[in-house]
């Protein structure tokens, strides 16, 4: 039986983009007949750390480790049981299961992944995002040249990567049609915006789009909006904004479906996953103009904003001016997103590791 790790760059006690994709093609090579672990580190830079750092580290190790629901994800994605979970203070080579195929997940780990003995594996490294924003560029590019095979999930990265490595290939994140839909009992609400709630603002951008919104309710009194997010209710949210903390997979579809446009104002993504999600369950996006969001046209099958939001108020004021218009873009980008399955690229990612 053949065996797949994948190193993560943390726990999954609470949803992230990134894992959700490791988690999609392990369920889908564990059902294919392959082995699989996912090994999970407490402390991710050990040998950077200070001392007490250290010792801080040590305590979560031993603490989670009791813990098991802490760093675990089957709170918030069905993982596949079978599936081996290893939970290691460190990413330290004999904490690294051998295999046949070993993935690094993020760049942290891809240092860590080259410079591990070839008992631990044929060597990937799936880029799932720019990600100057966990370490400086010039070492960021470095593992770029790093020798292992490339997988990327967006062409923007595919252009990028291709400056330091050819040996690469770009397969797109899929999507799940039975997870997100059309619920047609669910009627869209009038004038209901939705979106995510981070708390990285650098990258994100809500609290900045609240900022707009709030504004665009001036306009339209009756304007609602539906926020999702990790932490809990924000303190200093308007009454009229309705949040949910890390809602059940049935639930967010639901939300989904009640959206009349779901906003995206982040700087930095991948691949999205929410916007891509809202637009498989019916609802018309609004969203930056970034390469993460590379799979929504301006006006085909969503609407682009810039990506400072200078005009997310002038974007949204013409789509909920525009009934004919949001109803044009609900259609053209559910049905272009369905394109996008887990199944096509779990196969495209399959050949690739056996070749």
């Amino acid at each position: 039986m053949r065996q797949v790790v994948f190193i993560l760059p943390s726990g999954s006690a609470r949803p992230i983009g990134g894992h959700k994709v490791v988690f999609e093609y392990a369920n889908k090579l564990i059902e294919d007949g392959f082995k699989v672990s996912i090994v999970m580190p407490a402390v991710l830079k050990w040998k950077e750390i200070s001392f007490q750092k250290k010792i801080f580290g040590i305590l979560r190790y031993v603490y989670f480790n009791f813990k098991k629901n802490r760093y675990l994800p089957y709170s918030w994605f069905n993982l596949n049981k079978k599936i081996n979970i290893f939970w290691c203070l460190n990413l330290s080579e004999k904490n690294i299961p051998k295999s046949d195929y070993i993935f690094a997940t993020a760049c942290e780990t891809a240092e860590y992944v080259a410079e591990y003995n070839k008992d631990k594996g044929e060597k990937f490294y799936l880029i799932q995002s720019h990600e100057n924003w966990a370490m400086e560029e010039k070492r960021l590019y470095a593992t770029y040249k790093k020798p292992m095979k490339k997988i990327v999930i967006s062409k923007f990265l595919k252009n990028l990567i291709d400056q330091y490595d050819k040996n690469n290939i770009y397969i797109e994140n899929g999507l799940d049609n039975t997870k997100f839909f059309k619920i047609e009992n669910i009627k869209k609400e009038k004038n209901t915006l939705m979106m995510l709630y981070h708390f990285d603002e650098k990258v994100k951008q809500s609290k900045k789009a609240l900022h707009i919104l709030e504004k665009l309710k001036i306009k339209y009194i009756d304007l609602k909006l539906i926020l999702f997010g990790l932490p809990e209710r924000p303190k200093d949210l308007p009454e009229w904004i309705e949040y949910h903390k890390m809602p059940k997979q049935d639930l967010l579809v639901q939300l989904y479906n009640r959206a009349r446009i779901f906003i995206s104002p982040s700087l930095i993504e991948g691949w999205a996953l929410p916007p891509a999600e809202a637009m498989l369950s019916g609802t018309c996006v609004c969203v930056t103009n970034i390469p993460g969001h590379e799979y929504v046209e301006h006006l085909k099958t969503g609407y682009k904003v810039h990506k400072n939001l200078e005009n997310l108020y002038e974007g949204l004021d013409f789509l909920l001016g525009n009934e004919n218009i949001i109803e044009n873009l609900e259609k053209n980008g559910q049905n272009y997103i369905s394109n996008f399955n887990w199944e096509n690229s779990y196969q495209k990612l399959k050949t690739y590791i056996l070749n």
